[in-house]
């Protein structure tokens, strides 16, 4: 199942995605659907720290291309996660059934 099925399996719409956004003084907004992969790559690899998914960020070559080079700051991270922490309870859930039914 392609990825934006799971996304609208899941009810997320990653373009209104919170906590996120530039403020005056702060850097540029973060892709919300960049945020998203990251975010389903290291819970994959088991890796659930904002702290350790922005290490893996600056270190990991896979999430580097993923994140497209950026490197979003731990908080940023906790922000989007709490944001949609019930839609990707429901991503998770999705994606875990489409496994199910490859087996």
């Amino acid at each position: 199942m392609p990825a934006r099925s799971w996304w609208s399996a899941a009810g997320i719409r990653v373009s209104s995605a919170t906590g996120i956004s530039k403020d005056e003084l702060g850097c540029p907004a973060y892709e919300p659907k960049i945020l998203l992969k990251v975010l389903l790559l290291a819970y994959a690899r088991g890796i659930i720290s904002s702290r350790k998914i922005e290490q893996a960020c600056r270190e990991n070559i896979t999430f580097m291309a993923l994140a497209c080079g950026q490197v979003p700051d731990p908080s940023t991270i906790a922000a989007f996660v709490a944001s949609l922490k019930e839609e990707l309870t429901s991503l998770f859930r999705a994606i875990l059934l489409v496994g199910a039914e490859q087996d």
